[in-house]
């Protein structure tokens, strides 16, 4: 895909809204965290496996470190978001490696 069929599957399938300069500025890991920062929980799995895990795949790397950052951020975050559980955990869930989805449930369940 190309950056302007990307943000039109954005737009469409997970209501989000970026300009082209947003979305082309930072690397494909800030922008990562950034979509995932602002995607619905229930459109989380979706997002993940359906747009980030082949958009990253095309550049011959994987969403993991976004998504590990997230969930850090999220932790981080926890007062201020109400359902930053429930997002971690998902997110937990999508990381493929064993020890990467072990390393993030410990961070989470520290707190």
């Amino acid at each position: 895909m190309n950056a302007l069929e990307d943000l039109s599957v954005l737009k469409k399938r997970y209501n989000l809204m970026f300009t082209l300069d947003s979305y082309l500025k930072d690397s494909v890991d800030e922008t990562a965290l950034y979509i995932l920062q602002r995607v619905h929980l229930v459109d989380l799995k979706s997002l993940v496996n359906d747009f980030l895990y082949p958009i990253f795949q095309e550049k011959g790397k994987t969403p993991v470190d976004a998504i590990r950052q997230y969930i850090t951020l999220l932790v981080v975050n926890r007062n201020s978001l109400s359902s930053w559980l429930e997002r971690s955990v998902a997110c937990i869930e999508l990381l493929h490696n064993e020890d990467d989805r072990m390393e993030c449930a410990l961070v989470v369940l520290k707190v």
